[in-house]
């Protein structure tokens, strides 16, 4: 006999809180029964098809993607959307796979705005629910005090951080601790952060806001120096205008080439910073 899943245990399968779960099988789109207490119940067989939909689903359903976005639209709190993280990480099996996934909820909820679906404050709130939720996770995550630091900013001008949120989920599975230097950070005062010592990875993200190409370049010019006095390695990340070729940086464009280079930064002898310039260490 086909088991039957509680909608906790449905919600931990398809990587999103139980509240959409309830209100996919209100809407008709998921299969369940009623036990004799009227509690939902959905059959294991009935579940992997729906989700095996998601992925290519026919005209006029909804894609995994928009139904996990809807999840966090519906969510009747942060909390429940931190339990649909932490059910996505599950089901990914890591955050950069996870992130990856979530990057393209974005992207989705960004399209939506366009398209006039959601005013500028349904997007902002949204947006804002997913970046606390992304940071309790964060801060949940056990890190040795011992393990060395990350320190995470944005280009000045720049006031986007969920991708550097979704960013320090990666880098604390890794072991790394984080520092956070907050929205739109002065170059000067991200220098003497650096003057200080003890930071191993410096990681900036600009967007797409972030200004013209000169103007990265410009903030390039002041910093690189320093990360290479100090032997930081310099990572440079988002859609923002970064110059292609930038010396002792390494541009990074997706998860998974973060992942790459974490994993490759672990096999250095004693662990030591040597910049990243080497192309034999790029990701393919």
């Amino acid at each position: 006999m086909e088991r039957l899943l509680s909608t906790q245990e449905a919600a931990v399968r398809a990587g999103v809180g139980p509240t959409a779960i309830k209100r996919w099988a209100d809407l008709g789109l998921l299969p369940c029964v009623r036990t004799a207490g009227g509690h939902r119940r959905f059959r294991e067989g009935e579940l992997s098809i729906f989700l095996a939909r998601q992925a290519s689903p026919p005209a006029g359903q909804l894609t995994e993607v928009q139904l996990w976005l809807e999840a966090v639209l519906d969510a009747d709190s942060g909390h429940e959307v931190e339990a649909s993280l932490l059910a996505l990480r599950g089901q990914h099996g890591a955050w950069h796979r996870a992130a990856t996934f979530i990057g393209a909820v974005l992207d989705e909820l960004g399209a939506r705005w366009a398209r006039g679906e959601l005013s500028v404050i349904e997007e902002h709130l949204t947006s804002e629910r997913l970046l606390r939720a992304i940071n309790r996770v964060s801060e949940n995550m056990q890190v040795a005090m011992d393990s060395p630091v990350v320190l995470l900013t944005t280009v000045e001008g720049d006031e986007h951080l969920l991708g550097l949120a979704l960013v320090e989920l990666c880098v604390r599975e890794h072991g790394l601790r984080t520092r956070w230097t907050g929205r739109s950070t002065p170059v000067e005062e991200v220098v003497r952060f650096l003057d200080k010592g003890g930071t191993a990875i410096l990681a900036v993200s600009a967007s797409t806001t972030a200004g013209a190409p000169a103007r990265l370049q410009a903030w390039l010019d002041r910093i690189i120096p320093v990360c290479r006095a100090a032997g930081v390695d310099l990572v440079l990340g988002g859609e923002g205008a970064w110059p292609e070729a930038a010396p002792f940086a390494i541009r990074l464009r997706t998860f998974d080439e973060l992942h790459a280079f974490l994993l490759g930064r672990q096999t250095r002898p004693n662990g030591a910073n040597q910049g990243v310039n080497d192309e034999s260490r790029r990701p393919r």
